[in-house]
């Protein structure tokens, strides 16, 4: 497994990573079928709201990849199995099979995908999470797992490198050309084109393209170092319209995932060098 630092990897934060893992596997309110709900911050940022019998599309990326790591660093094969299920989860409700693209989330209560919005920064969270997710559980996944997911994660990169803007990033609802195009969606997924690149995973045909996206994602970051263009939060809608007039701010996730992105670029690079 590559070493990525997290906060669990620093001993002083173990003991509160495990307990964090435990309160996730054993007492996080549940959907049908056993799924992880998802909740969001409240008006007052102190505040939590629980989204019932929600699955999103942010789970994968902010919640399961956690699971999977302290799965493998503490070989907890059970929470190991539950990282899998939830992402195998997410995918079957979420995956729309004729665009290989992913809603932003699903109601079991209403089943349905709240109007089947293809956002550009949810598709990133599967775009770099699932490789992500196969990294951390290296070895450790059945191979009909590991290669349905590859699968689906190659499906989904062709899908996106056909929807690009003109200047190769990505509008905020993917498949609208009038939305704006967003750049913490846009790094997410040129961050996960580069891991499966370095993976070995992804078609080297992708390298030229994606090479073309992280020049124009430079252009996105101003003298200051700050990340323009990124949507600010985005409560899930039915309402295609809504994504397009979310606000554009300096937000905390977009200054990240451009780093990701650069980080990604850097080590796929450094990697073809020493081929």
């Amino acid at each position: 497994m590559q070493s990525r630092l997290t906060l669990m990897d620093l001993p002083e934060f173990h003991v509160l990573a495990a307990n964090w893992a435990e309160d996730i596997y054993g007492t996080f309110p549940r959907t049908t079928e056993g799924g992880l709900e998802h909740f969001t911050t409240g008006d007052d940022k102190l505040s939590l709201n629980r989204n019932h019998q929600q699955l999103w599309a942010d789970t994968v990326f902010m919640t399961n990849l956690f699971l999977a790591k302290m799965a493998r660093m503490n070989n907890h094969e059970e929470l190991g199995e539950e990282a899998t299920y939830q992402l195998l989860l997410h995918i079957k409700y979420l995956l729309d099979n004729k665009t290989m693209l992913f809603s932003h989330g699903w109601d079991f209560d209403k089943r349905d995908n709240f109007g089947k919005t293809f956002w550009c920064r949810g598709n990133s969270w599967m775009a770099y999470g699932i490789p992500l997710y196969l990294e951390i559980m290296q070895g450790k996944l059945p191979d009909a797992v590991s290669r349905y997911l590859i699968e689906v994660y190659q499906n989904q990169i062709q899908a996106l490198f056909s929807l690009q803007s003109t200047d190769h990033l990505w509008h905020t609802v993917l498949d609208d050309s009038e939305s704006y195009v967003e750049s913490s969606g846009s790094a997410g997924i040129i961050a996960g084109t580069f891991l499966g690149l370095h993976m070995g995973i992804l078609p080297k045909e992708f390298t030229g393209n994606a090479q073309q996206s992280i020049r124009s994602l430079m252009g996105k970051v101003d003298d200051r170092g700050i990340v323009t263009d990124v949507s600010a939060g985005t409560p899930i809608s039915a309402n295609r319209e809504t994504y397009k007039h979310i606000r554009k701010l300096p937000m905390v996730y977009g200054q990240a995932l451009t780093i990701c992105a650069f980080a990604e670029y850097l080590n796929f690079s450094h990697s073809e060098k020493h081929v």
